[in-house]
């Protein structure tokens, strides 16, 4: 039977490696940067006194550093490593490209970058691409742009360092990016960047109730745009 850890015993294990603090360890846990289970199994090494084992759990506890310590980080991560322990939706696309900086997925008519997984790695990549200095740096791990403004250097953009609110962004499409999609299933003909929002909002329903000369495969995310029409209609 595993050993309970008591109150007395987290800080104890505090107390010998004082270079982990509370907080920092708390943040890390929220980030998902720490195998919770290996933490556990550190503090109850340390409780029967096996203090160098203990020590040795404790460095293998942090996901990031399973990475550095197989890798160059700097050099020799591949993008399948900048987001190797996160749970990417099945329903993401990933659409990453050679020439581009950083892998990225499709869902919803957003594209989704994944920057590099240590903040190290994301100011060397802005240094990379011209800055003079870390003075403008903004960091951030994931972002959304809309897949249909890829290329024409339009700057919006949400950005976090959380990958939940990345995921939650992107799970509540809007027309703007519903219309990328559109395009790309109805071969660019339409020119559907041009009409009124009222305009595309009734060609959509049309669509989906078989009044149009399109036809909908497999490949069109028909029930996102159900829910979309379905979220107008409540709002209305």
């Amino acid at each position: 039977m595993r050993k309970h850890i008591e109150f007395e015993d987290v800080c104890d294990w505090f107390d010998t490696f004082d270079s982990d603090s509370e907080c920092g360890i708390l943040t890390d846990i929220l980030n998902n940067e720490i195998k919770t289970e290996v933490f556990v199994d550190s503090i109850l090494l340390h409780k029967v006194g096996n203090i160098d084992l203990a020590n040795t759990t404790r460095k293998n506890m942090y996901r990031r550093k399973i990475i550095l310590s197989e890798l160059d980080y700097q050099k020799k991560l591949t993008w399948e490593d900048y987001y190797r322990y996160l749970d990417i939706p099945d329903e993401w696309e990933n659409v990453s490209y050679g020439n581009d900086e950083l892998p990225s997925f499709s869902h919803n008519g957003y594209q989704i970058w994944i920057n590099h997984p240590t903040k190290e790695g994301r100011q060397q990549a802005y240094l990379s691409i011209g800055h003079k200095d870390l003075s403008e740096f903004e960091d951030w791990r994931f972002s959304a742009t809309y897949e249909r403004d890829y290329g024409n250097g339009i700057e919006f953009s949400f950005q976090t360092m959380y990958f939940n609110e990345v995921v939650d962004f992107v799970n509540k499409p809007t027309l703007y990016g519903l219309v990328g999609i559109l395009e790309e299933h109805t071969n660019h003909k339409l020119n559907l960047f041009k009409w009124r929002d009222e305009e595309v909002i009734k060609f959509i329903k049309d669509l989906l109730n078989g009044k149009t000369e399109y036809y909908l495969d497999d490949t069109f995310p028909k029930q996102t745009f159900i829910n979309f029409i379905n979220n107008i209609g409540e709002q209305a």
